[in-house]
């Protein structure tokens, strides 16, 4: 079986000569014609149309009133054919705008990772900085204590009031 296309016709498949059919070739290419006058009335062909020199043997398969009978099939079906292409578009360009959608999506909420990122950077280095004050404020105070308790224990160091006039 051949699936090439040329001037309105397709191959359907291939005949010998043996068969009956008079191509001075090995085989005749069994076509389905595009043209308006004959759309959808399948003929016999040289299966060297577009490949290189041909015999020229052409015998319509068809007869006239077939091809009547198979247009409207042939023409249904392209136009159903044409349809489902239409809807397949359809459908790829609904996807792509969900898929640029998503895109779009996917790069703000990346973006806010990152703000939210840099904000917890900041917020763990405050978070640093407050545990050490506490901790030298703490420092501070059992100093301050300390002083407290020595200079008690020393009477040495005795304790002024300061009188304000």
């Amino acid at each position: 079986m051949s699936s090439s296309t040329g001037n309105g016709s397709t191959t359907r498949g291939f005949y010998r000569a043996i068969d009956g059919h008079l191509c001075t070739h090995e085989n005749c290419a069994l076509r389905t014609s595009r043209k308006s006058g004959n759309y959808g009335r399948r003929f016999l062909g040289c299966s060297q149309f577009n490949v290189g020199p041909k015999c020229g043997f052409f015998q319509w398969v068809d007869n006239e009133t077939c091809r009547s009978e198979t247009a409207p099939l042939v023409r249904e079906r392209i136009s159903m054919l044409e349809n489902e292409l239409q809807l397949v578009n359809q459908r790829e360009m609904r996807s792509r705008e969900m898929e640029e959608r998503s895109n779009q999506r996917e790069r703000e909420a990346h973006e806010l990772y990152v703000e939210a990122r840099e904000e917890l950077k900041k917020i763990r280095e405050s978070e640093r900085l407050y545990k050490l004050a506490l901790v030298l404020s703490w420092l501070f105070f059992i100093f301050v204590m300390l002083l407290l308790c020595f200079a008690s224990m020393n009477n040495n160091v005795r304790v002024r009031t300061l009188n304000l006039p």
